[in-house]
């Protein structure tokens, strides 16, 4: 009696402190348990501005995951197969080591139910991740729906995260993607072939050219190297979409000390959105002298935006320009024409490419080119022609003079027996000078003096001597 009595009283004094110790132990438990569900997200992280082009544009979106003592995951991306097809999926190891993976848990694609799937859980000893980090990938590619641009959804289904202990941790946040499938989209600097201009001189146009669907404005930052090229004009090409408006300061404006022309454009109602490709501006650029050349001077576009009549902005793709720049050499020299005293329409030129000038009444000619390495050719109807190479140096190229000599009346570069018979031919006429071969002189006359230059040329041949 003595002793149950004894165990009745201490049950009864230290029934209290029992109570106490109970309540702080639940409430700890509960703390932890709050604790260890709480803050708790997984997230699909899409690149910006979250645009991937229809027809095959590719874009990669991520899964970040937030946790305290992660151990293990397991989730659902879901996604619309009518719009996006997953053409690739992974893990990444740097947030969760993936230790192992149940059998189609691995990245498995299924492009007909629109899902990809994801579970793995590291093994010890790796110890357990604490904080934020992407944990898998997926890389899907556009379809191209109708109409464009269109939205859709990159969700998260059956997600599950686990501590060590295997502790569910929940409730968890789920963070879907975003992604807008926009039409195929470009702005090209187009640069008319081959391309080149010489050094102080040209002029060369880029045209700008869109290819958009549903389009209804535009804004866009030409680029240049000021020390390269300078823009003389710059313009809009109503053809493709009209520039009903455009904001103070973005009409074709041209900065040459930047280097910079700035186009903004949007059309008004009734006008339809603009589908297709089409040109839409122009720049005249002339090339400036700098020290080295050849060089390429780039033509960009900067911060391009396109806007659809709902206000839907897309991001084109970029094609730039290239201009290269020659070095310009400068052929001079004179031709003299045997038995005339007016030297003028002789036709010079420089081979490859033909660049040519013609001699004024002094025989004085004139020819630009790139430098380098030519073949000069003079030629004259009713003259034998000359020529010689020239390995030509950047600037002033100065020729010697040549003497072409005479009584080519048939231009097959020999005096013969043909040519004689010609002019024999017509022997005493007065005659066109501008058209008639027989005149070799061009002094409206066939007479004596065509004659004996012939006669004196006879068996000559082309090329003459150019000393």
């Amino acid at each position: 009696m003595r002793e149950g009595r004894m165990h009745h009283l201490l049950a009864v004094r230290f029934l209290p402190a029992l109570l106490v110790a109970a309540g702080l132990g639940l409430l700890l438990w509960a703390a932890m348990g709050a604790h260890a569900q709480s803050g708790h997200e997984i997230r699909v992280s899409v690149p910006f501005p979250g645009e991937v082009r229809a027809g095959g544009g590719e874009i990669t979106v991520t899964l970040v995951v937030t946790a305290t003592d992660l151990y293990g995951y397991q989730f659902i991306v879901a996604f619309d197969p009518a719009l996006l097809e997953a053409v690739a999926a992974g893990f990444e190891a740097g947030f969760v080591s993936p230790g192992y993976t149940p059998s189609g848990w691995d990245g498995a694609i299924d492009n007909v139910a629109g899902t990809v799937r994801f579970a793995t859980t590291q093994l010890k000893p790796a110890p357990p991740a604490t904080g934020s980090g992407a944990v898998a990938w997926v890389r899907f590619r556009a379809k191209s729906p109708s109409p464009l641009p269109a939205q859709t959804q990159i969700g998260l289904e059956g997600v599950k995260m686990a501590t060590a202990d295997g502790v569910r941790l929940e409730p968890v946040s789920v963070y879907p993607g975003l992604v807008t499938i926009v039409p195929y989209s470009a702005l090209e600097v187009r640069v008319p072939p081959p391309g080149e201009v010489m050094e102080s001189d040209g002029p060369i146009t880029a045209t700008l050219v869109l290819t958009c669907e549903n389009t209804y404005g535009y804004q866009f930052t030409v680029t240049f190297d000021p020390t390269l090229l300078e823009a003389q004009a710059a313009g809009f090409d109503d053809t493709f979409i009209l520039p009903d408006y455009t904001p103070p300061g973005w009409d074709a404006t041209v900065d040459n000390v930047a280097g910079t022309i700035r186009f903004a454009a949007t059309q008004f109602k009734p006008a339809p959105p603009a589908t297709g490709s089409g040109t839409i501006g122009w720049v005249r650029f002339v090339a400036k002298s700098p020290p080295e050349l050849p060089t390429d001077a780039v033509v960009g576009i900067s911060d391009p935006r396109l806007g659809s009549p709902d206000g839907v902005r897309m991001t084109p793709d970029v094609i730039t320009g290239t201009i290269r720049i020659l070095p310009m050499s400068v052929i001079t020299g004179q031709v003299e024409l045997q038995g005339r005293n007016d030297w003028s329409g002789a036709v010079a030129a420089a081979w490859p490419g033909g660049a040519s000038g013609v001699s004024d009444a002094t025989g004085r000619y004139t020819i630009t080119v790139p430098t380098a390495t030519y073949l000069v050719t003079l030629e004259m109807a009713r003259y034998l022609d000359a020529e010689r190479v020239e390995a030509l140096v950047r600037g002033g190229n100065p020729l010697p003079r040549v003497r072409l000599l005479g009584g080519d009346a048939n231009d097959d570069d020999e005096v013969d027996i043909v040519d004689m018979s010609i002019i024999g031919g017509k022997y005493d006429f007065t005659v066109n000078p501008l058209t008639e071969r027989a005149d070799i002189n061009a002094d409206g006359m066939v007479d004596i003096l065509d004659i004996t230059i012939a006669a004196g040329n006879y068996t000559s041949t082309s090329p003459v001597p150019w000393p």
